[in-house]
């Protein structure tokens, strides 16, 4: 039995902020998925609007 795969690492925990519009955060999740968390409304639109035209093959996620 492999211990590795039993233990969370900090590695497997990996998120990281590509971009921010207003108080909404666009991360780039483990395993490639990409989730927008936060913001209000507008800030959700913005970000949409920008994944449009400089990220469009990525499906987000909002949370």
């Amino acid at each position: 039995m492999k211990v590795k795969h039993l233990v969370e690492t900090p590695s497997s925990r990996r998120r990281r902020v590509v971009a921010c519009f207003g108080n909404a955060a666009l991360i780039r999740a483990r395993k490639g998925k990409w989730i927008l968390e936060g913001g209000t409304r507008s800030d959700r639109q913005e970000a949409k609007e920008w994944i449009s035209l400089f990220l469009h093959e990525a499906v987000v996620r909002t949370e």
